[in-house]
């Protein structure tokens, strides 16, 4: 599926900012906002979104939002080690949104699963973004997404 021109502006301007903005990364962590859980495996195991709400966020606000994929080559890293650029998002007006996947040094997880997590996080925060009531993080507004990992290679360049 091609992407438009104002999306793939938008996902520059995204990338040039977590670049630019390097400086950033110095600033402490801090733990999210909410987590919400976009995807249970059968092992009764789930996975979360990481929600960082910019100052005075209201569950009624219209916001654009980020959602990031953490680096690690599937094998290492949380959605933690993107809580530095969700943070920065956050300070912009943005909500900046942190995934989880799971990693390949799980035994029987693979490539092909921790890039079946990244769509789901993807697809359930799209339906979020459409969803009424008290669950509703974000309401509808321009959201983009932005990687730092091969997971989420695939879902964004396809």
């Amino acid at each position: 599926m091609p992407v438009d021109k104002t999306t793939a502006t938008a996902l520059v301007i995204l990338f040039l900012l977590l670049l630019w903005h390097s400086a950033w990364a110095n600033q402490p962590a801090r733990p999210p906002d909410a987590k919400m859980v976009y995807k249970t495996l059968v092992e009764s195991q789930t996975l979360s979104l990481w929600f960082y709400w910019p100052a005075g966020y209201q569950p009624t606000d219209r916001r654009a939002a980020v959602l990031l994929f953490h680096g690690g080559s599937w094998r290492t890293g949380s959605p933690q080690s993107m809580s530095r650029q969700a943070n920065y998002f956050a300070a912009l007006g943005m909500v900046g949104i942190s995934a989880e996947y799971r990693l390949a040094k799980t035994p029987g997880v693979g490539v092909i699963e921790s890039t079946q997590d990244a769509r789901s996080a993807m697809r359930w925060q799209s339906k979020l973004l459409s969803a009424s009531g008290p669950r509703r993080a974000v309401r509808p507004a321009p959201w983009a997404s932005s990687r730092a990992s091969a997971p989420s290679m695939p879902i964004l360049d396809s």
